[in-house]
């Protein structure tokens, strides 16, 4: 349950509103001149209650807008129940969102909003009643998928964005913004900028090879793909003494941490190190020749950078059409498994560079040209002086 924080007591004004404190580490170094302040989003209910009314009254002015938003998954919902009310029910349930986040603008007055959320149908609603007077960026932070098959099979649910609106969309890759203009997303400015998460982290990475394969682990590990991956990789390891790592998406901290380790344990522990997730995550795959993942975002994080990787899925087919562009079988037999991987491993980093130069800038999330952050500081530079 979330706690409730109202707001009462004026504070100075500050130039940009960080709509989510967690990524307050990633994002506040493109800020450069400009202040800020960030606010918990995910854990705290904001209310200004001085400035609900105002909030109602632009919400019923520009009202008609909201209706270009998403309304979300349909997790944890009744599916008997007819669809026309339960999207009137959800509407109803975002505006009354919106309206109370409204007031939260309304206090801070900033020149700019920031959020590194880009799956939240509140911040829509917000974003579409109030993207004429303030600024609102959304930066992409993960892998999205807009085919509606996935909304109704286990563990892929949450991976469906359906179409919606976002004023100005901060995307990983050119690769991105294709696909949300080819769902029907509304979006008036389409802005490459990349992965911040790794380039905030790319002073660790190792320059030296530890490992020899790194498995990028997922948050959820009772997918088919995760499965028939252990199946693989503990075949192909038969009588080879290759040095295997597993990059954890958790660290100790987190309160589902044990369980979570055991699963993966479970599956890759006879075989790999089992490493939790820190800020070095991306230098642990840098050290490793070849990086094997399903659906994380951090495969192409460092194939951007010209690692070599391996992208496994053995679930539904909308979710290779990030890595269709490798022109490999990602659904492979066990002897295709040990072919392509005998051969990224045996393949010069040279050699990999020259076959796949030609897609790094359009499926890669991390521009070589100029790092994310700068790209980033660019785009708030500009949307601050256009206002």
């Amino acid at each position: 349950m979330k706690l409730i924080s109202f707001l009462i007591f004026k504070k100075h004004k500050k130039d940009i509103l960080l709509w989510d404190s967690i990524s307050e580490k990633i994002i506040n170094n493109a800020f450069g001149q400009y202040s800020f302040i960030s606010i918990d989003t995910r854990h705290i209910i904001n209310i200004a209650p001085f400035y609900l009314l105002k909030s109602l009254k632009i919400f019923l002015k520009n009202y008609k807008n909201i209706y270009s938003c998403s309304l979300g998954s349909t997790r944890g919902v009744l599916y008997i129940m007819n669809p026309k009310i339960l999207n009137f029910l959800k509407r109803i349930k975002y505006s009354i969102e919106c309206i109370t986040g409204l007031s939260v603008i309304l206090y801070y007055n900033p020149r700019l909003i920031i959020s590194n959320t880009d799956n939240s149908v509140c911040l829509e609603f917000i974003d579409a009643i109030i993207s004429d007077s303030i600024p609102l960026i959304t930066i992409q932070n993960g892998n999205r998928w807009h085919s509606e098959s996935l909304k109704n099979i286990k563990y892929m649910e949450h991976l469906f964005r359906p179409k919606g609106y976002h004023s100005c969309f901060a995307a990983l890759s050119r690769c991105d913004i294709d696909m949300y203009r080819n769902s029907g997303w509304e979006c008036e400015d389409y802005e490459v900028v990349g992965s911040l998460n790794t380039d905030t982290n790319l002073k660790t990475v190792c320059k030296e090879k530890v490992f020899d394969i790194c498995i990028v682990a997922e948050s959820i590990n009772k997918r088919k793909s995760t499965l028939e991956l252990s199946r693989l990789l503990r075949s192909f390891l038969k009588n080879k003494s290759l040095k295997v790592c597993v990059a954890l998406k958790r660290s100790p901290s987190n309160k589902d941490f044990a369980e979570y380790y055991q699963e993966l344990n479970y599956l890759f522990g006879d075989f790999a190190f089992l490493i939790p997730n820190n800020s070095s995550n991306v230098g642990l795959m840098f050290s490793s020749e070849v990086v094997i993942g399903i659906i994380s975002t951090s495969l192409r994080d460092v194939f951007s950078l010209g690692k070599k990787i391996y992208p496994i899925n053995f679930g539904p087919l909308e979710l290779n059409s990030y890595m269709n562009f490798l022109n490999i079988n990602l659904k492979p037999s066990q002897e295709e498994f040990n072919n392509q991987l005998e051969e990224l491993l045996k393949m010069s980093n040279k050699s990999y560079f020259s076959k796949y130069e030609h897609i790094f800038k359009y499926l890669g999330s991390f521009p070589q040209d100029v790092r994310p952050t700068e790209r980033l500081s660019t785009l708030i530079e500009r949307k601050i002086k256009n206002f």
